[in-house]
Order: C-alpha cells, then sequence, then structure tokens
C-alpha cells in the first residue's frame, strides 16, 4: 500500500505542475499580442461518414510547424495565404491544401483502401472484423476518444447512452460489475442474457472490465443481429460487444499524459428521514416502553405511576428530557457519508517506422466510495506490437495486464449505509457531558463505534492477456489471417469479521472473528483462423471466407471459511483448526471446462456499389452438451441496398443518401448454463460417512436439455439529410425457441432445481436514431444526437402449461402465455380499512378481502400491475465548439417501468426503536375512524405480513427517470502558444461532471444501493 501513496502523491505532483504551467501559459497568450501573427484554423474530417478525426498531424510545409486536431477534429496553426498544410491521420490518405483567401477550413480525408499493389498488408485485429457483414447486419461503432476521457474507471459503464439498444444498469456500490443487455432479454433466465465480450479477436470475461483502461481502446463494435454476429456462433446468442485497443502509426512518437482529479460528491439521500421531535411523537403513539418518545411521556407516567405521588414531578423531568432530545437533530447521511476523491493517471506512448509501429500504456486510478473503508484503485499496462515481415505478410503481439483492488465493508448481512436509517436523529456518537461514547435507544447496550468496523472485504483482480495476430496475402485478393490468444484472470477475496465485532462478543474467546477467503481463476484460449477471398470485376464485387476456430474456458476455484482470529493476524494462518461442530474450517474447490470447435464460411456480393448479399453458415460443438446434442448450427442472410451511387441521388439537395438493408438469422443458446445442469458432475461433500465422505452428484443434470433456438429478424434503414443530418432506424424481432429455465422440482430424489426447455419467447422491438449538426461553420459548430427505443417481450408458449408458478403456498404466476417476462403480479388494494387499520383487498369474485385470506389466494386475485424492465430508454447527446472552447453533455432516460415500495423505514411496534420515514406520523393508522392512511396500524399480527410482502396495486411506482449522465467543458490551448514550448504538440483543459442531476417519479429507494454519486473532476491532456 505505500507503492500505491507514493504513486498517488507523485502524480498528484505531476498534474499539479501541469496544471501550473497550462494556465501560465493561457495567460501568457491572454497578455500576448503579435500584429504579425497569421493564423489558419479548421476542421478535419472521414470523407465516409463526415465524423471528426481526432489526433490528425497538421504540418505547415513551410515553417515545419505541427500541430493536431482534439476531439472535435478541430485545430489552429501559424500560416498564411499561399502555404500548404499536410494532414495525416491513421487509416487515412494524406492529403495536401494550400491555403487561399479565407484562413478557415475544412478537410475531408479519404479512407484508405487495400490495395496489393500500393501499400502494406495491415488488416483488422480482429479477424471476424470483416467488411462483408456490415453490408446488411446491424452494427454501431463507438468512438473511444470522447467516451475515455469521462470521469469512470468501469469500461462498461461508459457505453451507457452511447447505443440505441443497448441496457447498462448500473448500482451505486463503487466496483459493482453493470448488468449488460443488448435488445432486451432473450432467455427466461436473467443469467442467460449476458453478450460475449472479445478484446482484439480474443474472447475475455465479462469480470474483467475494472482491470482494463478505458484510453487504451480505440472503438467498440456492438453487434446486434445474428447477420453481424453469427460468426461466432454458439457463444454469440446474446449479440457481442468488440473492443479495439489503440495501435501505432508511421511516424515520430507522441507520447500522451492524461490526468484527471476531483472529487466523489454524497449524492442523494434515497429516502427521507424523521427528524427528532416527529420521531418522539411517533414514539408516543406507538407506545413501545423501550423508546424515550413513549418511556418519558405523560401518557406513559399516567398510566403507570397514576397513584404516585410523584406524578408532577415525574411528568415534568420527562418533558425536561424529552425537549433536550428534541434539540439535537443528528443528521446521519453527513455522518456517515463522505466527499472522496477520485483521480485517474493514463501515459501512452505511440509511434512506429515502415516496418514496426507500437503502443505502450500505463495508468493509476483510485476512487473512494461514500462509506469510509470504500474504495477502488487500479493498475494496467499494455504493449501493442505490429511488425512488416514483408508487404505481404505481418504480425501483430499485443500484451496487456491489469491489477484492481476494491474495498467495501459491505456484507451480506451488513452494511454500514443502513445505520443512515436505522439510528435516531436524537441519538449522537459521544455523550456531550462525559465526552463518552453514548449509548443507543436504537441499538440497546451499544455505542455508535460497536456497529463499525464489523466487516470487511477486500477483493482484488489479476488479469493478463496475450495474443497474436498475423496476415498473410499469398495472391491478390486473398487474405489468410489467425489469431491465437489467452485471456487469464486472478479473483481473489477474503472477508474478515473481526474478533472485536459486537457480533462476535458472545463467543469464547478461541473462536472469536470468522475469515472467508476465496480464489477463482477464468482461463480463456482463442484460436480462429480465416481465408477471406475478394475479387473485383467490373461493377461485380465478391468476398469468400472461410474460418475454424476453438474456445476454451476453463474456471479453477477454492474456498476457506474459518473461526477464532487472533487479535492481529487476520489471514488463513490465524485460522483455529480445532474447533469443531458449527465452527469447524470448511473448505471447498471446484473446476470446471468447457470448449467449443467449429467451423463456418462466408459470402458477400455487392453489384455497382448499390445492391448487397451477404450471407453466413457456422457449425459449432460444444462441451456444455450431451454427445448426441454436441454439434449445432449458426446461419444467416441478408440484403442492402445503397441509394448513393444512383444518378437522381448525386443531383439531390435535400435527401443525400440512403441505405436499407434487412437480415435473418438463426443460432442456438447455451449462456448461464453450467456443464453440471447437462451432463454428470461429481463432488466430494464436506459430511462423512462411516469412514468416507460422501461422493454425489452436484446437481441433478438434464441429459435431454437442448439448447435454446434463437431466429432473429432485422429491417434496418439509414438516411441522410442536407449531407449533415443522420437518421437510422432498425425494427426487429427475435423469437428463442426450447428456452431454458431452472426449475423447482420434487425434493424427494434429493435436489431442488433442474434445467429444462419450458418454453417460446418472443422478443421484438424498435430503435430510431437522429444525429447530426444544427450549425456547421468554420468557427462554430453544434451537434447533437437523439435516440428512442422500444422493446417488448411476450411468453409465446409454455409446454404444458398457460402459467408458471414456483410459490407452492398461492397460485402467483411467474410467467404467464402472452404476458411479458418482468410482469409483476399483485393484489389490488382497497386501502388501509378505517375501524381496524388492517389492509384490505379485492378478490377475483369482487369481495373485500383481508391477510386471514391469504391460503385461499387463488391466480384469480392477481393482476397484471406492470413490468420490471422500463420497455423505452434513450439518450440525448449534444456538443457545441466555438473554437478552441467546447461543451458537451449527455442524457440518458427511461421509462414505462414499476417497481414496489419497499416499506423497510415504515416502523411498526416491534422496529420503533430505529428511525421512521419521514411522514408516517400523519400517514399511520392509530385509532378507529382514521381514514385515507397510507400505513396500517402499528400492532399488526404477524401472520399479515405474508399477505402484505405481495406486491399490490398500492405499493407499486413507475420507475421513469432522465438523468444528466455527463457534462463536460474543454478548452485547446492554441498551438501558436504551444509552439513555444517546441515541445508541446497538443493541450486541452476540461472540467467534467457526471450524474449531477436527475428527475423521477421515484420517491423511496428503500436504501443507498441504487443511489449514483455525482462525479466533478478537472482533467488535463497533454502530447509531447
Amino acid at each position: 500500500m505505500d507503492c500505491f501513496f507514493m504513486i498517488r502523491f507523485r502524480m498528484n505532483k505531476i498534474i499539479g505542475v501541469l496544471l501550473i504551467l497550462c494556465f501560465y501559459l493561457c495567460t501568457a497568450f491572454s497578455q500576448h499580442h503579435q500584429a504579425d501573427a497569421e493564423w489558419i484554423r479548421g476542421i478535419v474530417l472521414s470523407a465516409t461518414d463526415k465524423l471528426p478525426l481526432k489526433g490528425a498531424t497538421v504540418k505547415n510545409k513551410r515553417n515545419h510547424i505541427n500541430t493536431l486536431t482534439d476531439i472535435n477534429g478541430k485545430f489552429d496553426i501559424q500560416g498564411k495565404k499561399g502555404d500548404r498544410l499536410e494532414i495525416s491521420c491513421i487509416g487515412f490518405h494524406k492529403k495536401e491544401i494550400e491555403i487561399g483567401k479565407t484562413s478557415d477550413v475544412i478537410i475531408y480525408l479519404d479512407e484508405k483502401v487495400e490495395e496489393l499493389k500500393e501499400f502494406v498488408v495491415t488488416g483488422n485485429k480482429n479477424i471476424n472484423d470483416i467488411d462483408m457483414r456490415k453490408l446488411a447486419g446491424s452494427i454501431v461503432t463507438i468512438d473511444m476518444s470522447k467516451l475515455s476521457v469521462q470521469p469512470e474507471m468501469d469500461l462498461l459503464r461508459l457505453l451507457q447512452g452511447q447505443v440505441p439498444g443497448l441496457m447498462v444498469t448500473t448500482s451505486g456500490e463503487l466496483g459493482a460489475k453493470p448488468v449488460i443487455r443488448i435488445r432486451g432479454e432473450s432467455s427466461f433466465s436473467t443469467s442467460a442474457n449476458e453478450p460475449l465480450y472479445v478484446l482484439d479477436g480474443v474472447v475475455i470475461s465479462s469480470e474483467a472490465f475494472l482491470a482494463l483502461n478505458p484510453e487504451d481502446f480505440e472503438k467498440i463494435k456492438v453487434l446486434k443481429d445474428a447477420a453481424a454476429s453469427a460468426l461466432y456462433g454458439i457463444k454469440a446468442a446474446n449479440g457481442v460487444i468488440e473492443i479495439s485497443s489503440k495501435r501505432g502509426f508511421v511516424g515520430k512518437p507522441y507520447v500522451t499524459f492524461t490526468g484527471r482529479s476531483g472529487v466523489t460528491l454524497k449524492g442523494p439521500r434515497g429516502v427521507q428521514m424523521m427528524d427528532s421531535k416527529e420521531k418522539l411523537e411517533l414514539e408516543r403513539l406507538i407506545q413501545n416502553e423501550s423508546t424515550p418518545g413513549y418511556r418519558y411521556s405523560a401518557d406513559y407516567y399516567r398510566k403507570s405511576y397514576a397513584d404516585d405521588p410523584r406524578l408532577d414531578d415525574l411528568i415534568a423531568n420527562g418533558q425536561l428530557y424529552l425537549d433536550s432530545l428534541r434539540n439535537i437533530n443528528t443528521d446521519w447521511f453527513n455522518e456517515l457519508i463522505k466527499v472522496n476523491i477520485i483521480q485517474n493517471y493514463s501515459l501512452g506512448i505511440r509511434g512506429g517506422t515502415e516496418k514496426n509501429t507500437y503502443f505502450y500504456s500505463l495508468s493509476y486510478g483510485k476512487q473512494g466510495g461514500r462509506i469510509e473503508g470504500n474504495d477502488i484503485q487500479r493498475f494496467t499496462a499494455r504493449m501493442n506490437q505490429d511488425y512488416v515481415l514483408s508487404p505481404r505478410f505481418n504480425v501483430s503481439l499485443n500484451i496487456g495486464g491489469g491489477y484492481s483492488e476494491t474495498n467495501t465493508p459491505n456484507g451480506s448481512s451488513y452494511d454500514p449505509a443502513t445505520l443512515i436509517y436505522d439510528l435516531n436523529p436524537y441519538e449522537q456518537k459521544n455523550n456531550p457531558q462525559t465526552g463518552e461514547p453514548a449509548v443507543l435507544w436504537s441499538y440497546p447496550n451499544r455505542t455508535f463505534y460497536d456497529l463499525m468496523n464489523e466487516y470487511s472485504r477486500k477483493s482484488n483482480a489479476k488479469r493478463i492477456e496475450f495474443s497474436s495476430v498475423f496476415h498473410w496475402m499469398p495472391v491478390e485478393g486473398l487474405d489468410v489471417s489467425g489469431v491465437v490468444g489467452t485471456d487469464f484472470l486472478l479473483n481473489e477475496k477474503k472477508s474478515i469479521v473481526p474478533p472485536t465485532a459486537y457480533s462476535q462478543k458472545d463467543y469464547k474467546n478461541d473462536a472469536k472473528g470468522e475469515l472467508t477467503q476465496d480464489k477463482a481463476s477464468e482461463l480463456n484460449l482463442t484460436s480462429n483462423f480465416r481465408a477471406n477471398y475478394n475479387k473485383r470485376i467490373d461493377e461485380h464485387d465478391i468476398t469468400l471466407g472461410m474460418n475454424t476456430d476453438y474456445y476454451y474456458t476453463a474456471h479453477d476455484g477454492i474456498g476457506l471459511h474459518g473461526y477464532g482470529l487472533p487479535s492481529k493476524i487476520n489471514t488463513a494462518a490465524g485460522i483455529n483448526q480445532g474447533l469443531t461442530d458449527s465452527r469447524r474450517v470448511r473448505t471447498n474447490s471446484r473446476t470446471e471446462k468447457n470448449a467449443q470447435f467449429g467451423f463456418g464460411m462466408a459470402f458477400g456480393y455487392s453489384f455497382r456499389d448499390t445492391y448487397d448479399i451477404y450471407g453466413s453458415y457456422k457449425r459449432d460443438a460444444s462441451s456444455l452438451l450431451p454427445s448426441n446434442k454436441r454439434w449445432n448450427t449458426a446461419w444467416s442472410a441478408g440484403a442492402g441496398w445503397r441509394f448513393g451511387n444512383y444518378a437522381f441521388m448525386k443531383t439531390n439537395k435535400v435527401v443525400t443518401d440512403i441505405n436499407l438493408r434487412f437480415s435473418y438469422g438463426y443460432t442456438a443458446g447455451m449462456a448461464g448454463i453450467d456443464v453440471a445442469g447437462t451432463v454428470p458432475v461429481f463432488a466430494y461433500q464436506t459430511e462423512v460417512y462411516a469412514s468416507g465422505r460422501i461422493f454425489s452428484l452436484k446437481s441433478l443434470y438434464n441429459k435431454d436439455l437442448k439448447p435454446q433456438q434463437i431466429q432473429n429478424t432485422n429491417a434496418g434503414a439509414e438516411l441522410t439529410f442536407l449531407n449533415r443530418w443522420n437518421v437510422s432506424a432498425d425494427i426487429y424481432k427475435n423469437t428463442t425457441g426450447d428456452a431454458i429455465l431452472s426449475m423447482p422440482i420434487p425434493p424427494s430424489n434429493g435436489y431442488d432445481q433442474m434445467y429444462r426447455n419450458i418454453g417460446v419467447l418472443e422478443n421484438s422491438g424498435l430503435e430510431i436514431k437522429i444525429s447530426g449538426d444544427i450549425v456547421r461553420l468554420n468557427r462554430f459548430t453544434w451537434n447533437t444526437a437523439l435516440s428512442l427505443s422500444h422493446n417488448k417481450n411476450k411468453v409465446v408458449k409454455l409446454y404444458g402449461a398457460d402459467k408458471l408458478f414456483s410459490n407452492n403456498d398461492i397460485q402467483l404466476p411467474d410467467m404467464e402465455v402472452g404476458k411479458p417476462v418482468g410482469t409483476i403480479y399483485g393484489l389490488r388494494s382497497l386501502g388501509i380499512h378505517p375501524i381496524d387499520g388492517l389492509p384490505r383487498f379485492l378478490s377475483g369474485e369482487g369481495k373485500e378481502i383481508d391477510y386471514t385470506y391469504y391460503s385461499s389466494l387463488r391466480s384469480n386475485d392477481f393482476v397484471q400491475l406492470g413490468y420490471n424492465t422500463p420497455p423505452y430508454m434513450g439518450f440525448f447527446n449534444s456538443s457545441v465548439t466555438y473554437g478552441a472552447l467546447s461543451l458537451s453533455f449527455n442524457f440518458y432516460f427511461s421509462f414505462g417501468g414499476i417497481s414496489t415500495y419497499s416499506r423497510r423505514y415504515v416502523r411498526d411496534r416491534d422496529e420503533i426503536q430505529y428511525n421512521a420515514v419521514k411522514g408516517q406520523t400523519s400517514d399511520m393508522w392509530f385509532k378507529p375512524g382514521d381514514e385515507n392512511k397510507m400505513y396500517h396500524t402499528p400492532n399488526i399480527p404477524g401472520s399479515a405480513y405474508s399477505i402484505l410482502d405481495l406486491p399490490s396495486s398500492e405499493t407499486v411506482f413507475k420507475t421513469d427517470f432522465i438523468r444528466l449522465n455527463n457534462v463536460a467543458l474543454n478548452y485547446r490551448l492554441p498551438a501558436s502558444l504551444l509552439a513555444k514550448t517546441g515541445f508541446v504538440r497538443y493541450m486541452q483543459i476540461n472540467v467534467q461532471a457526471q450524474n449531477l442531476w436527475s428527475a423521477r417519479k421515484e420517491t423511496d429507494k428503500a436504501s443507498l444501493i441504487n443511489v449514483v454519486q455525482p462525479v466533478i473532476v478537472c482533467g488535463l491532456n497533454v502530447t509531447f
């Protein structure tokens, strides 16, 4: 840890010096005026899609001054009329222009087209990223240059609000993995909808992203349909996210330093709780003697000391004590939730020669969480080398490594953040008179300090990946390529309940303390070999492709759980191995392996660069399946129609381009299924019978289980207006047959769950995106993007039934034919009865029922209340640039979903010692005649909670929200100023904020787990 702090100190020092230098240069520039200085300003765009090119080199050939374009493709460079500028960018042809009368220019660069006689073969590092799948497939490419500068350590979180149809659900807990869905749910099981992740052609684990530095990557592609992802076979049933790392380029090396430092703010409270005055009054009304609001009230004394001659004095003294408590209003949110620091530093070097190009990088980042003891930090390193061994053959070597460490005080049964809502506002950490720790009313016989440091967990991930890619062109038009790589991830977790924790006080000294330690590794091996042949004959462009691939995944894990820790040894070596019974040492381990082998072919044809046809076929064998069901097929077919080459389009000034595409595909899927569910897997148990350990099946396998059969249909259109506005729309329908779900089975055979094919699920939707330039002037641009996606699913068929139930007590359906997965069913509430304060509901027959009817509930008593997954989501991005100054922001929104209120902080008589939700005093029923109350009587029978825990029309709320994801203000220092340094090519300073504002109908989250904290950072980007 000393090393971490040393690096942090030095990095802060470096960025501090650079910021001072930056502001000094700005000041100098503002004071410097040269009448004879002339400047050329401009923007560099891609001629293909009119998008700005960041990092393009602009050179004045007269004075030999160089500069780089900024994130918006803009530049300024010292020059004058008649000067010639040379513009170059990786992946584009160089261009020279002569400056005419205007000093503001717009420059378009053409993408390089691979021609054997003119260039050295390069090729994509992901060899499945082939041009012909773009003819009909639904693929969205994300430029990482604008996302990587955001103050976010998790690469996947950056994708929120960037791609139509891509849902990224994040948690407020630091280091928690986001949930990623491409076009909704394609399976009944929530664990079987995750996409495939591929980095430079190598399959990687979804757990690896905290050990990746977003600034190491150039672009991300999201493959949504079968035409785009079928080349990956059975692993890609839920879509694919392809990640491409940065490469080197031919030229002198560029050294880039990026530094960001800022604060993580407290964020919203989640739930508004009572102040001391209201809480004491609630206690008086509920009349629990363990609370001061009643124990020192006149009501209590008159009831318990009616005949005591000291009654008046007791009442007076009690009132004085209650008055003193009312004057205390401890804000436990501010006491426990802290503002913390976030910082991120990255150093990269890019360059190379005609024979060898390279990219190296190092990074360090750290972010503190809202609760003391919660933080995350990360180190990463990357080396990408590209070697041109001959004009027809090149090889790339990619090596990346990372280390991330997450600390948290949150456990499965302990979360210090809940104290915000449990501790009363009239309680304090210390007694103000004595200075000693104060005993709490909410936790009798305990102090605030007894509640802290009860649990800690440290998790770290060590990751290393290596891949080698080659491209060989033996004859013109034939590209033979291959990738061999491995991704290894080692996760380690250590959880400790210290022997000093209050929860350990009742155990003997040699049994106090608890330690859980786990190590789990995941190894992914990828090998993929592909041959593509492309031939152009007059107006015909033909591409043929073949490939074979092999994917292997191995999971190994070992765990230890023991008790009896010495006070200063918090490792496995300190466990007391002599303990028996419930506190004896327990160990566990697992080893699982699965492999996939496949071969396939692809075909692409274009006529006059206007009419496109694409098809692919893939056969896969998976070890997850029994031998007689091992081989499966994935295929796709599609067509495209590009209008750009028609004569009438070339003269049309309004609609300047139209592209249409259609695809249909089929694939099998086994996502979320482990090998023990399909073939017999045995394991040793911890129990001993006679003289030997029990050896049994890990789980009950289903030898008849079949892969899910997924049919995918997609139709899309892209229209360009006025050469500046782009409108795209996709409509899709996915049908999953033989959908898999782990189902309850009779426990008589020793197991309670088994995977089964249970039905057919349909998933469909519409995605629309509008993007373009509202204003496009030489010095001023304003571009924006708006996206709206609609997704819905429904259960088409359930084998053998029309409803699915998992609750054996009542007929509350989990799924129903014709209804979406995730439908929330509940009772129709009639509110709180004014006579007895108990809730009433309306049965399916229209009768009024209460909690005693619980065991008699039938399916017709429940109604559909809504869906837990919002069917609508979208984003709105906008960026305004004036000269060297730019302002951008991103909004993300979703609507149409519901959730159930948690009544966790609505206290009844048994829990009134804890603080309560604001307003409960006025909204709770206390006596006959109380009408229109929200909360039931505090003296409700325990048996009534069975029905109260069910959703109802009274306890659901809309989860609609809109959130300001990110806002950034950037300033690029003028090239004239940087030229004076002699070594700084580019410098930009920025201020960014995340999650600053949100609007939602949600009023009670019941915890901080879903509250996302705002982040504000200052950043500096310098290229030397």
